[in-house]
């Protein structure tokens, strides 16, 4: 196990190191407020949809699709089913027109489309409860790894990865973000499907060289243990209305993602992003089932006993027992990535919630310089309260992801549609 753990440290060191040395780069080219949360309007098409994948995956995807998949809640398929639909949607309702206004969050677009400051910072605070939610997950995931990486006791883990990617998003701000997030959907997207392939060559899947094939090869062996996974109905129709309906709005709605769009050059590059980006998740969500099932198969077959707090290490777990040790090291590097991409994007739109619609709102005449400053400051507070507060997370990553997909569909998602396509939606 050292030398797996020497192996997987430095990859992750190597990931770490890249990221910060971005995140410093960012820094050079950060001349004003505008280039800090939105990189300038600059982003091409290629990398802003790298960067939404990563973003949209997190560890939440990565480790916690699969930990449900294996504990048994079939309805995570509906969900994930649900959440992969609804880009379409983004791209159709939403995309092209958010870039199109002149803001730097959701929270910005929402008050200026309502004509209402206090709707704008009332938007904040609820914007607050949905990062918070969803960073709390993440940053149990990168408790996990460090856990795992130097066999450290996971509170260590939670203080020392949040504290990595507070500094680097503090320091590089939109530019340092994003080309960080293009770079680790490369890396998550190899370490998830590299793997994959020699844990379903493993269990003898003959189309393990493609993962989402191996999916449907291995759905009829998977049942054999349990087989409700694909029975209709097995809770009320509405159910699978609400959910699609909380995942289709809740993309739309969630203030991270949404952010991304104020950072491309036109509303064609955000169709484009956005198109790439749909290909990409539809590759990985495949994946991702099939290691769930590949999970449930092996324990089943095997009579492999996993702790449920154990759960949300599946995919390690998988990877160590069918692939090399540069297998495993290389997974543990992809989660890192995912875990690293998602939780920098929540940090900066808590910090632009902060600083740009708050105090700007508050003090609309201080001058850039003085905002810019701010936002550092604010970013890296924000950061270390939100790493504190990740302590102690819930017992499945995923939780905390789904209670903030429904907020953000209610309290963004549906405003912000209506607010684009019909002209006599307003405030009241």
């Amino acid at each position: 196990m050292p030398e797996i753990f020497l192996m997987g440290i430095i990859f992750s060191v190597i990931i770490i190191v890249i990221s910060i040395a971005i995140g410093i780069w960012g820094r050079r080219l950060t001349k004003n407020v505008v280039d800090y949360y939105v990189a300038g309007r600059t982003v091409g098409a290629l990398n802003n949809g790298l960067a939404m994948v990563s973003l949209s995956i997190s560890l939440t995807t990565f480790l916690g699709l699969t930990a449900l998949i294996w504990e048994g809640f079939y309805l995570a398929i509906a969900v994930y089913a649900g959440f992969t639909a609804a880009f379409i949607g983004l791209l159709v309702l939403a995309a092209p027109f958010l870039r199109r206004h002149k803001s730097f969050t959701t929270m910005s677009f929402i008050g200026s489309r309502f004509y209402s400051d206090n709707l704008r910072m009332f938007s904040v605070f609820v914007m607050l409860v949905v990062s918070v939610l969803y960073l709390i997950g993440n940053i149990k995931g990168v408790g996990i790894i460090f856990e795992l990486l130097l066999g450290i006791p996971f509170i260590w883990g939670v203080l020392i990865g949040g504290l990595v990617v507070t500094l680097y998003v503090t320091f590089g701000g939109m530019y340092g973000v994003t080309y960080s997030q293009t770079i680790q959907t490369i890396i998550l997207t190899i370490a998830l499907i590299i793997p994959l392939m020699m844990i379903l060559k493993g269990l003898g899947i003959s189309l393990w060289w493609f993962p989402p094939l191996g999916y449907g090869e291995i759905v009829p062996k998977m049942l054999e243990f349990k087989a409700h996974y694909f029975l209709p109905f097995v809770v009320h129709p509405v159910w699978y209305i609400a959910v699609f309906l909380g995942s289709f709005f809740g993309i739309i709605g969630l203030p991270h993602f949404v952010m991304r769009y104020f950072t491309v050059r036109d509303a064609k590059e955000a169709r484009w992003s956005t198109v790439l980006c749909v290909l990409l998740i539809g590759l990985i969500n495949l994946s991702v089932y099939a290691m769930g099932f590949a999970g449930v198969y092996y324990t089943s077959k095997t009579g492999v006993e996993i702790a449920a707090s154990d759960a949300d290490k599946l995919v390690f777990i998988l990877t160590d027992a069918f692939a090399s040790k540069p297998g495993l090291a290389l997974a543990i590097g992809g989660a890192l990535s995912a875990a690293l991409s998602t939780v920098a994007g929540l940090l900066l739109i808590m910090g632009a919630g902060l600083v740009h619609d708050i105090y700007g709102t508050l003090r609309p005449k201080v001058p850039d310089a003085t905002m810019l400053k701010y936002s550092i400051y604010t970013m890296f507070a924000v950061g270390v309260i939100c790493t504190l507060i990740s302590i102690k997370p819930p017992a499945f990553i995923l939780v905390t992801i789904m209670w903030s997909f429904g907020i953000a569909a209610a309290a963004f998602g549906v405003p912000i549609v209506l607010g684009i396509w019909w002209k006599r939606a307003n405030k009241e």
